[in-house]
């Protein structure tokens, strides 16, 4: 197979990876909204625990993928994923890089909304 068989496939690979680091992260930022409302239910403090838990989970796992797919040092990778256990400050990041990844996708042909990607034909 030729080298530029090679890199198509490699491109690919990374705009899929963003595309589905994308969609984690969009439920990563819901679920953050919802625990914010959490806050004022009464006795919910272990639904909220469990939220917030889940909502760090899907951030980082989120974010490094896209930033893996956008070929992030890995440095920033490793800063972004420890910056996702500071409250209200992952949410800023998750918007951040969640932008990054639309410009990214849209510039490879892909159609970006609420709940993630799609390709364009």
């Amino acid at each position: 197979m030729s080298d530029s068989g090679n890199d198509q496939r490699a491109e690919t690979e990374r705009t899929e990876q963003v595309c589905s680091g994308l969609r984690i992260a969009v439920w990563a930022i819901l679920l953050n909204l919802v625990s914010v409302v959490l806050l004022v239910v009464p006795d919910g403090a272990m639904i909220r625990a469990v939220t917030v838990l889940l909502a760090i989970v899907l951030a980082v796992w989120g974010t490094v993928r896209m930033a893996r797919g956008m070929k992030f040092d890995l440095i920033v990778i490793v800063l972004l994923a420890m910056v996702m256990v500071l409250p209200m400050l992952n949410l800023v990041i998750l918007l951040i890089v969640n932008f990054r990844a639309a410009r990214f996708l849209r510039e490879h042909g892909y159609r970006v909304g609420l709940f993630g990607a799609t390709k364009e034909y």
